[in-house]
């Protein structure tokens, strides 16, 4: 059994309230990324892109999974310009780079938020038809803080076959599948995603219907976590999802610009529950058809505000005027594509676990009279690292008592923010029979490395009842 950790002295003073940090995902297909010069005008432009900052918003991802990589020399390349960037915490660094057919996948983190779990997983091989045209792989990894397989996220990275005709949706299908059947093999993980471009057009798709599929064993079993099925391409009621194309300059009518939602990020029923592990937005709420600033949703395609080619005069991402992300940030998402076809990046914000502690394993009561009422405090605490995550960063902690012997500890269940500091309760020692009395108090706890803590409590009962009257 798992004891608590001991609050530290410092905790007791009060914790500090910071800013709001999550776990920052996300995923982006980079277009055919072959630059070797971290300070060519493409490299500056992703620069811009991921750590521009307009009104206080800004992409700067904490684990980014990356699609239509050319070669090992731009995969590090990008490295360098993840780190180099102004605004870039700069400690940033790379799975190992695997090599197959077509482009490469890739996923780069930062190394004071996650820790990698070995290199990436082969989880479908690609190669000509009937396959998949590119290796998918599976990325593990667990917050620091938090080194336990009941916190490990497995976030697979696609790139599935684009087209229309039924070969093009059977290879994507056979990938779904794939990955379906690996992420079965994932229960006992916190999270699961798949993200990266899908390449389809409506939630018809066999492929997307695949992923989403009540089966018989749905450990894998992903959900969309903006609750937004529909027939995507082309449909103003979905502007503010679409994720292609920044870079097309065409009138309204052709078949380019900002009017596809191909890019996903499709999580587990155990990110989307609030508890522990949990996306941050409610996934039981579709997003919003009117605003991209959508309250119950950290979900965002970034850059996408709504008002291209709806909006304006042109399927190009708007710059002027651009309410999420400004012109500067605008403007570099369309330069990083190099001028080609591309897509934009997108996230969604994971809260990490609540982490229970108490201040002692023990109490001792001492001496106490037999048929009298003795408490001793204890305290409580969600320890959660909010200068890493943020106050709102940290899932709240949920716990209740259950006691044995003579010792009772609170009823009901309290909760606690990381950034309220501990709570303190009375534990109580009763009894009538004198000697060495001993018991237990369980705190059980949503904290999945410490659900339950366990403090030891002992008192010596000495002396006699008066009866009444005697």
């Amino acid at each position: 059994m798992r004891i608590g950790l001991l609050l530290p002295a410092l905790i007791l003073t009060g914790l500090p309230s910071l800013a709001t940090a999550q776990l920052r995902i996300a995923a982006w297909n980079i277009t055919n990324w072959n630059v070797t010069n971290a300070n060519s005008p493409r490299a500056n432009a992703v620069k811009t892109a991921v750590f521009g900052t307009f009104q206080g918003r800004s992409m700067s991802p904490d684990v980014l999974l990356l699609t239509e990589i050319i070669n090992l020399t731009s995969y590090q390349t990008l490295v360098t310009v993840m780190n180099t960037a102004p605004g870039s915490p700069g400690d940033y660094a790379a799975y190992t780079f695997l090599t197959g057919p077509d482009t490469q996948s890739g996923c780069i983190y930062r190394t004071s938020k996650v820790v990698p779990l070995g290199p990436p997983v082969l989880v479908s091989a690609g190669g000509g038809a009937p396959e998949p045209p590119r290796n998918t792989y599976r990325y593990d990894f667990y917050p620091i803080g938090y080194d336990d397989p009941s916190a490990v996220i497995s976030a697979y990275n696609v790139h599935l076959k684009a087209g229309d005709g039924a070969g093009d949706k059977s290879r994507r299908l056979l990938e779904a599948q794939r990955i379906r059947l690996d992420a079965n093999n994932l229960s006992e993980r916190a999270g699961i995603i798949v993200c990266g471009d899908f390449n389809i057009d409506s939630s018809s798709e066999s492929s997307y219907q695949h992923f989403l599929a009540n089966q018989v064993d749905n450990s894998g079993r992903f959900f969309d976590p903006i609750n937004t099925p529909g027939s995507w391409s082309g449909s103003s009621t979905y502007k503010f999802v679409h994720t292609q194309d920044p870079w097309a300059a065409t009138p309204p009518g052709s078949d380019i610009g900002i009017d596809d939602r191909y890019d996903f990020i499709l999580m587990d029923g155990g990110l989307l529950d609030g508890i522990g592990m949990h996306y941050v937005g409610n996934s039981n709420i579709p997003y919003s058809t009117t605003t991209w600033n959508d309250p119950n949703h950290s979900y965002r395609v970034w850059g996408n505000d709504g008002s291209s080619w709806y909006g304006g005069t042109s399927h190009m991402l708007t710059i002027a005027g651009n309410t999420m992300v400004g012109a500067t940030i605008a403007q570099a998402l369309v330069d990083s594509t190099g001028g080609q076809t591309g897509h934009l990046p997108l996230f969604a914000d994971v809260r990490v676990p609540a982490v229970a502690a108490t201040d002692t394993t023990t109490l001792d009561f001492g001496l106490i009279g037999p048929g009298f009422t003795f408490q001793l405090p204890i305290q409580v605490a969600n320890m959660g690292d909010i200068g890493k995550w943020g106050g709102d960063g940290v899932a709240d902690l949920s716990y209740s008592f259950n006691t044995t012997g003579s010792f009772f500890g609170p009823s009901g269940t309290y909760s606690d923010r990381a950034d309220d500091g501990p709570k303190t309760h009375q534990i109580t020692a009763s009894t009538d029979t004198p000697g060495r009395i001993n018991g237990t108090i369980t705190i059980t706890t949503n904290d999945p490395i410490h659900p339950t803590l366990t403090i030891n409590c002992t008192a010596l009962v000495v002396g006699t009842v008066t009866p009444p009257g005697g």
